[in-house]
Formats: C-alpha cells, sequence, structure tokens
C-alpha cells in the first residue's frame, strides 16, 4: 500500500480572506463589478446544468502577466458558491507563478498541486477551506488547493498526470475553477485543453490584440471561451447601477 506524507499539524485547518483584498464579499452588495461576476457565474452554471453527474472544470486564464486572472478565479469560485450553496473547488493551476497568497492568508508551507502530482500527498489532506475574518461568517463555501512549495522547474501539470489528478477532482466536486497559467503557456494550454469552460481575462487599455489573438491560436477553436475585460474604469461603466 502506498503511503502518503500527512499535511503538518502546525498548518492551520483553514484559511481567511485577506482584509482588504478586493474579493467578492468585502464588495459592496450593489455594485456593478459585484453584479458582473454573479452574472459570469450564472452563464457557466447555465452552460452546466444538467451534466453528466462529473463536476465540471472552468480554467481561467489570461494572456499576459498582471491581467487579474487569479483574483478572477477566485471571485468567480466565491461567487458560484455563495450563489448556489454549493462547495467550490478553487485551484491553483499556476505552478510557475501562484498568486493567490496575494488575496488568502495561505501558508507558503502548505502541500498541494505540486505534492499530489509527486504522490506525497492526497487531495483530502491538501485541500483547505477558505473563511472569511468575521467568525461568525463561518465558511464561504470554498475550499482550495494551493499550488504546494517547490523548487523543481518541471512542468508537472502538462505531462501524464495531468488528467488523472483532475478526474480525481471532478469525482469530490460539482464545480472546480482553476487559475491557470497564460495560455501560451504549456501547461495552461494542457489544463485548458480538459477544462469544460475557458474565461479569459483581458485587462483593458494593457493587454494587445496580437497578444489575444495569439493565445486564442495556442488554445484552438474548439472551446466554450469567454472573455472577462478587467480594470474597465468606473466612467464607462454606465448602467443599472450607475
Amino acid at each position: 500500500m502506498k503511503s502518503f506524507t500527512s499535511r503538518p499539524l502546525s498548518l492551520p485547518a483553514f484559511t481567511l480572506l485577506r482584509e482588504g483584498a478586493p474579493v467578492l464579499p468585502h464588495l459592496p452588495r450593489f455594485s456593478r463589478a459585484a453584479d458582473q461576476y454573479r452574472n459570469l457565474a450564472l452563464q457557466l452554471e447555465e452552460r452546466h446544468r444538467g451534466a453528466d453527474g462529473r463536476g465540471y472544470v472552468v480554467a481561467v486564464t489570461s494572456c499576459d502577466e498582471g491581467a487579474g486572472k487569479t483574483l478572477t478565479s477566485l471571485n468567480i469560485a466565491l461567487t458560484l458558491a455563495g450563489t448556489w450553496d454549493r462547495k467550490v473547488l478553487l485551484v491553483e493551476g499556476d505552478l510557475w507563478r501562484p498568486a493567490l497568497t496575494d488575496y488568502l492568508e495561505l501558508d507558503s508551507a502548505r502541500a498541494g498541486v505540486i505534492q499530489i502530482l509527486r504522490s506525497e500527498t492526497t487531495l483530502r489532506e491538501a485541500v483547505v477551506p477558505v473563511r472569511e475574518r468575521d467568525p461568525a461568517a463561518g465558511s464561504t463555501g470554498v475550499e482550495v488547493l494551493p499550488a504546494g512549495p517547490s523548487s523543481v522547474s518541471e512542468d508537472l501539470i502538462a505531462g501524464s498526470r495531468g488528467e488523472p489528478f483532475l478526474e480525481e477532482v471532478r469525482q469530490h466536486y460539482r464545480t472546480i475553477v482553476i487559475d491557470c497559467p497564460p495560455g501560451e503557456v504549456a501547461s495552461g494550454r494542457s489544463l485548458v485543453s480538459k477544462a469544460d469552460s475557458v474565461v479569459l481575462v483581458v485587462r483593458a487599455g494593457r493587454t494587445r490584440r496580437s497578444r489575444i489573438e495569439a493565445t486564442l491560436t495556442a488554445l484552438g477553436p474548439h472551446k466554450h471561451l469567454g472573455f472577462l475585460l478587467n480594470a474597465v474604469k468606473e466612467a464607462d461603466a454606465v448602467g443599472y447601477y450607475g
């Protein structure tokens, strides 16, 4: 029987949203940004309603660094969990440049995706629930699987270990959101190819059209692909909420 390395007892059993982070629970309830996340979550849910019982995977990627894909991934997961009162798994799939610690109080020593792919820990041991800072609020419904510590530069997800890993998480969660590397990176393309839907995050006034076209070419024409335009100026965002 294969033995696994257990989670160190010193690590907390949950993680908190960082104070002041621009995540959904910290946004005004009727803000335009919050409503756009709810709209996106609704579209994703409608697309996959009545699936075959396996969990559906949403891959969130970008054309370049700094577009906001990690924050988008977290807010999509929080919205899906809060709106449909279900458990959602958020996977930190960008093993090269993990960034969830910008928004969550995650311990950098916590085992994660890398350790699972190396058979050093299990999914159950590595996943950690996300809670709000107010103890009365309890869990957000989101559970996070961090990238995990590593000093090795190999691309673990793009290889043969990536597919069985995703099949395992599909068996345990109805909804999985993956913060992926940019679409032109091998591991990004690999994760996107296995996802059911793809959200491509584009930063207003920064992401170049040529980068978008190159990413679309790399991802291929056969995916349910949606765009999210990030960092739109409030002056341009007129509508029901003002």
